[in-house]
C-alpha cells in the first residue's frame, strides 16, 4: 500500500480516525495503444561508448545477516552510480561514485561529442572516509537537495550535508553539518557518535524556500522480543521511514521528526511536489511511531492493541490462528469449539464467544477447510485452502482486530525470476500476477484520507524523472507498461511502453528495469552483458512492410535493440575484469549501464 502522509503532529492513537476516500488507478485510453503488434529487432546496432574508471565502484553486498525481504529491498533502492539531475540536461550528463578507495568521484559524458570527461575527486569529509565493518551495512547513497546542496549517507548510520557550489566547475564541497541515528533511535543527531548506529539510506528530498527542505531515510529494524505467541507472530523486522524537516538559519539542524513503521513487504517512498505528504508504497498502513511535535514517544509494541488472532497465506492456502488463553490447569475440548465454513463466509465460537465472524475477502474450498486444537497448549488453528489464486490483501475486511503473520520471501527482494515466454507472438498467452499487492494511502494529519488499491497490479519499476518532484512507479496493465506521477492530488497516468510488462516476464535475468523520463523507450538490463532496449512504435524502414501472417494486415510495430557487451567490447569479453552490470540510468536519449570498473553509454535514440 502507498500511503501519503500529512505533516502528522499525532500519536498512533488518533490514526485512521475518519472517512478514507477510495482512489481508482485508471489509465488514459488515449494512452494506450491499442493495434501494436510486435517489437522487431533494428538493422543496425546502436552506438555505444565506454568510460573506463580509474578506481572501482565500490560495491556493498547484503550480508549472510541480512535475510529478510525488508532488508533485501533497501538493497534495491539505490544505485552505486548516481546522476546529478540538476547538472545533467541535453548533451550533458554528470556522475558520481564512492570507489574501492573512499573517495567521491565525479564523471562527466559529452553525447555531441560522445566522449567522457578525465575523473576527478570530490574533497570534502563525507562519512565513507571512516569506514568500518558492520553485519547489518547498507549501500551508500547520495541525494541533490538543490543545484549547491547534497546530502550523503554512508549506509552505516551516519550522513552528512554538504554546500558543493556550482558542481559543473566545483569540486570542493563545504560540509555544513553532520548527523548519525543511534541503534533502533527516534531522531537523528547532530554531530558524530562513537555508539552502535542503526544503517539507512536516503530515500528522498524536497527543497523548499528560505532555507527550508526535507529528508526521507529508511531502515530496517528488528522488533523487541516478547513472550506473547501473538505478537512474535507479527514479523521479526518492520521498516522504519523518518521525515525530517531542516531549517537552515545559518546552521542546518534538523527539525520536526515523524517516524513510520510498516509491517511487510514495503516497495518505496517519496514525498509529494509540495513535501506535506509521504506517499508510501507497502502491503500495510504505515503507523506513526513517533513524532517530535508530541512531548512523549509512542512505543512499537504500544502502536496497536493486542491483535485477537494471527493469519497468514500462501498462494494455496489461509491460516488463522487463535490463542484461547487458558488459565492454569485448564485444558480446551472439542465441544466447546463451533466453526462454520462457508465459501465466503466464516464463524468461530470459543464456548459461546464470537472469536471471529463476518465476509471472507475472498472465496475458500469449504469441502476441504479444517480445523485443529491444542487441548493443552490452548490454541485453534484453521486452515482454509483458497477457491482462486488471489493474494487476501485483509482476511474478513470488517474486521481490523488481527495482525497479519508475514511469510518471507527472503532473497527473491533482490532477483525474483519469472517465467520463460515460450511464443512471443501472442501476447494474450501469459499472465504472470504479481507475488504481492499494494495500496495507495494518504494520511492528511491524524487521519488516513485517502487509499488506493493496488491489487493485481503489478510493479514493474519506479523512477524519480526530474529534480524536486516525486519518484512515479509502473504498473503492468495487461501486457503494457503504464507508468504514473504523484504530481497531482491523485495518480496520474503520464505514459506507455507497449508490450513491456510481458516481456519483462520473460527475462528471467534481468537485474535493472528502467526506462526514459519521457517514456519513449524502456530497458530491461541483466546482471551481466545484455541489455534490451524496446523504443517507442514506429513505421517500417520505407520501401518495406511488415504483415501479420495470421490477420494479413499492416502491423503497428516498434523497434527493438538487443545490447551485448562482450560482442562490442573486447576489454569485457576477455572476462579479466567483473562481467557484473551494476547501475543501469535511463536518460530519454541515452541508455548508461555500467560495471564497476567502466560506464557504457548506448545511444537509443
Amino acid at each position: 500500500m502507498s500511503a501519503m502522509m500529512d505533516d502528522p503532529m499525532l500519536d498512533s492513537s488518533d490514526s485512521f480516525d475518519g472517512e478514507i476516500e477510495q482512489i481508482e488507478i485508471k489509465t488514459n485510453p488515449d494512452l494506450i495503444n491499442a493495434t501494436f503488434e510486435k517489437y522487431i529487432v533494428a538493422e543496425k546496432n546502436a552506438p555505444l561508448f565506454k568510460g573506463v574508471l580509474p578506481t572501482k565502484i565500490k560495491i556493498v553486498k547484503p550480508t549472510n545477516e541480512q535475510t529478510s525481504r525488508q532488508e533485501l529491498k533497501l538493497f534495491t533502492l539505490v544505485q552505486p552510480l548516481v546522476l546529478d539531475l540538476y547538472n545533467s540536461s541535453g548533451d550533458f550528463y554528470s556522475f558520481y561514485y564512492i570507489g574501492t578507495d573512499n573517495c567521491l568521484w565525479n564523471v562527466q559524458y559529452n553525447a555531441y561529442s560522445k566522449s567522457y570527461s578525465k575523473p576527478t575527486k570530490i574533497t570534502f569529509d563525507h562519512p565513507y572516509q571512516e569506514m568500518h565493518s558492520d553485519d547489518h551495512a547498507l549501500p551508500w547513497s547520495m541525494k541533490f537537495v538543490s543545484d549547491e546542496v547534497v546530502v550523503v549517507a554512508d549506509g552505516l548510520g551516519r550522513m552528512v550535508l554538504a554546500e558543493t557550489g556550482n558542481r559543473k566547475k566545483s569540486t570542493q564541497w563545504k560540509v555544513l553539518e553532520s548527523y548519525h541515528l543511534l541503534k533502533n533511535g527516534t531522531q537523528l543527531v547532530c554531530g558524530s557518535s562513537l555508539k552502535t548506529l542503526q544503517p539507512f539510506i536516503i530515500s528522498d528530498t524536497r527543497d523548499g524556500t528560505g532555507g527550508i527542505f526535507d529528508v526521507v531515510i529508511t531502515t530496517v529494524m528488528k522488533k523487541m522480543a516478547c513472550g506473547s505467541a501473538v505478537k512474535r507472530a507479527e514479523g521479526a523486522v518492520a521498516t522504519h521511514i523518518y521525515w525530517i524537516n531542516f531549517v537552515q538559519i545559518p546552521a542546518t539542524v534538523p527539525g520536526n521528526h515523524r517516524v513510520y513503521i510498516v509491517d511487510g513487504n514495503f516497495e518505496f517512498c517519496t514525498l509529494n511536489k509540495y513535501f506535506n505528504e509521504l506517499i508510501v508504497v507497502s502491503t500495510h498502513h504505515p503507523r506513526v511511531i513517533y513524532c517530535s511535535g508530541k512531548p512523549t514517544e509512542v512505543k512499537p509494541d504500544e502502536a496497536l492493541p493486542p491483535a485477537a488472532y494471527t493469519w497468514s497465506q500462501t498462494s494455496e492456502k489461509v491460516t488463522v490462528e487463535f490463542d484461547l488463553r487458558l488459565s492454569r490447569g485448564d485444558e480446551a475440548l472439542p465441544t466447546d469449539v463451533e466453526v462454520e465454513f462457508k465459501p465466503k463466509q466464516l464463524s468461530v465460537k470459543y464456548k459461546g464467544n464470537v472469536l471471529l465472524e463476518g465476509e471472507l475477502f475472498d472465496e475458500v474450498k469449504v469441502e476441504e477447510c479444517k480445523f485443529e486444537l491444542g487441548r493443552i497448549i490452548g490454541t485453534l488453528k484453521l486452515t482454509l485452502p483458497k477457491a482462486n489464486e488471489v493474494r487476501f490483501t485483509e482476511l474478513i475486511p470488517t474486521d481490523s482486530r488481527g495482525r497479519q503473520v508475514i511469510i518471507e520471501d527472503g532473497r527473491d527482494a533482490l532477483n525474483n525470476p519469472t517465467i520463460n515466454v515460450a511464443n512471443p507472438d501472442q501476447l494474450e498467452d501469459i499472465d504472470t500476477p504479481d507475488e504481492h499487492d499494494h495500496h495507495i494511502i494518504t494520511w492528511n494529519s491524524s487521519t488516513v484520507t485517502k487509499m488506493a488499491n493496488l491489487s493485481h497490479h503489478q510493479i514493474l519499476y519506479t523512477a524519480q524523472n526530474a529534480v524536486n518532484e516525486p519518484i512515479g512507479i509502473a504498473f503492468r496493465n495487461e501486457v503494457d507498461a503504464v507508468f504514473f506521477a504523484f504530481d497531482n492530488a491523485t495518480p496520474r497516468h503520464v505514459y506507455t511502453i507497449d508490450a513491456f510488462g510481458y516481456i519483462q516476464a520473460s527475462k528471467t535475468n534481468r537485474r535493472f528495469t528502467v526506462a526514459s523520463p519521457d517514456g519513449n523507450y524502456g530497458a530491461i538490463v541483466d546482471d551481466r552483458n545484455h541489455a534490451f532496449v524496446y523504443i517507442g512504435s514506429a513505421s517500417p524502414s520505407p520501401g518495406s512492410t511488415l504483415q501479420n501472417t495470421r490477420t494479413k494486415k499492416i502491423a503497428n510495430v516498434a523497434v527493438q535493440h538487443v545490447v551485448s557487451l562482450a560482442t562490442v567490447d573486447e576489454d569485457y569479453a576477455s572476462l579479466k575484469r567483473d562481467q557484473s552490470l551494476v547501475a543501469a540510468i535511463a536518460t530519454n536519449k541515452i541508455l548508461f549501464i555500467a560495471t564497476d570498473w567502466a560506464i557504457f553509454a548506448v545511444h537509443v535514440v
